[in-house]
């Protein structure tokens, strides 16, 4: 049985943006807004979902769906296309939950420290409104920068991403 762990990365000013923005998605629920509430339980419960999961790193289309049921009806079941491979790019990996009119996304990689022990490490997220925004292949495009910097020097990152 392997040994999976998520990481939310620190950019170079110290922040978590991944976390940063769950925090402020979560925010918005706490203050009334329902879509917010219910997007980030289902993000919540989409994370705790993958951390269990082995991402293959070989498959170029990989896509992983996730059942659950509609948070407000336990009756209604939902299926959520919750990691899809991004495709400009060699390592990147979109974290995504579409809900109501909110459209989640999470970047991260996958690094694979021994063959039992997998890491997801989340480098930055966004809610967009379009299906390519800028700002969405910005993303993608600096966690590929990201990944190739950690890949020359895994255990510099790993201790720094964990203090």
């Amino acid at each position: 049985m392997s040994t999976n762990y998520i990481i939310f990365a620190k950019d170079s000013s110290g922040s978590v943006p991944v976390e940063d923005g769950i925090i402020q998605i979560a925010s918005l629920g706490i203050s009334g807004e329902k879509k917010y509430q219910e997007l980030s339980k289902y993000i919540a419960q989409a994370l705790d979902y993958l951390k269990n999961i082995e991402i293959p790193k070989l498959d170029k289309e990989y896509l992983l769906r996730w059942d659950t049921h509609d948070i407000n009806d336990e009756s209604r079941p939902l299926s959520f296309k919750i990691v899809l491979k991004a495709t400009s790019v060699t390592h990147v990996y979109e974290f995504r939950i579409n809900w109501e009119e909110l459209y989640y996304r999470a970047l991260f990689f996958v690094y694979d420290q021994t063959a039992k022990r997998q890491f997801k490490i989340f480098t930055k997220s966004l809610l967009k409104a379009e299906k390519n925004p800028p700002e969405l292949q910005k993303a993608i495009n600096e966690t590929q920068q990201i990944a190739i910097d950690f890949f020359q020097n895994p255990s510099h990152f790993l201790k720094e991403w964990s203090e």
